[in-house]
């Protein structure tokens, strides 16, 4: 996890990016909807993961949980959950990574925002804490894509229309949340 202390510099983001690494990212990015039968090393999850931490959330609180579904086994526990428009690609794919969001990532804003004095009032308002983590969570998702675009060795697909109604995802005591199973 990044170190909520450390504060950039004006030297850390001066350079711009090339425009070949925005069209990667943005302008010339695809959603993707067949993928190649070849498996993703747990390592290159790892990375994607770290740097999604990176991504500004609000208070640094960082509500997004993350599991990457890799095994046929383990997607199809998925398979009531998806819509039929995103069932065969999702089964296809050599990773599914369900986005959530913690409703209770304010229990962990000791470690992610030292500074932070809000927990308190995100504990006595759920409705307040439910919408910071929705919101939050979801940018995560899209900074999971952004590093994946990022990564000249991955691409990226997004799915929307399934429901994980009564699902409640967990987090590790430690805060940390990614998970992969195989």
């Amino acid at each position: 996890m990044p170190d909520p202390t450390e504060v950039p510099t004006p030297a850390d983001v001066a350079e711009p990016l090339a425009e070949a690494s925005l069209a990667r990212l943005f302008s010339s990015a695809r959603t993707f909807t067949h993928f190649l039968p070849r498996l993703v090393a747990p390592e290159l999850l790892g990375r994607l993961y770290a740097l999604l931490e990176w991504g500004p959330t609000s208070s640094n609180g960082l509500p997004g949980r993350f599991v990457f579904v890799v095994s046929p086994a383990a997607k199809e526990r998925l398979r009531p959950a998806l819509a039929a428009g995103n069932l065969d690609k999702t089964m296809a794919a050599p990773v599914t990574v369900i986005v959530a969001f913690d409703l209770r990532f304010y229990e962990f804003l000791e470690r992610t925002a030292p500074r932070s004095r809000s927990r308190a009032s995100l504990e006595a308002n759920p409705a307040l804490a439910r919408e910071i983590a929705f919101r939050n969570g979801s940018l995560q998702g899209a900074y999971l894509i952004l590093a994946a675009r990022a990564r000249s060795d991955s691409t990226a697909a997004r799915c929307r229309g399934s429901t994980m109604q009564g699902s409640t995802p967990s987090s590790s005591p430690t805060g940390a949340g990614a998970r992969i199973f195989w």
